[in-house]
């Protein structure tokens, strides 16, 4: 069980730990990954964590720029430009 520190950075970061194993879903891997390494459940949960926490870096740094320059950014989304390496919606 997480400690009250570990349940507060999950709350900070919007990633509620689950106290659990996560639900089994479709796997995660690379074509080039080792079968080995396909089928390790720890190795999925990685990856998949990996990919959120860079889009969440990405996220970040749309924000950070937002703030630092909010009338450019403004301007740039009503010209109908978009930031180009902006996640999508995540779960």
């Amino acid at each position: 069980m997480p400690n009250e520190d570990e349940s507060s950075i999950s709350k900070i970061l919007s990633c509620p730990y689950p106290g659990g194993d996560p639900p089994e879903q479709e796997s995660f891997c690379f074509e080039t990954d080792h079968e080995a390494l396909r089928s390790n459940r720890d190795y999925s949960t990685l990856l998949r964590t990996l990919a959120i926490l860079e889009a969440r870096r990405l996220l970040f740094q749309a924000q950070k720029e937002a703030l630092a320059s909010p009338m450019t950014i403004l301007k740039r989304l009503q010209s109908g430009e978009t930031w180009p390496k902006i996640p999508g919606p995540q779960k």
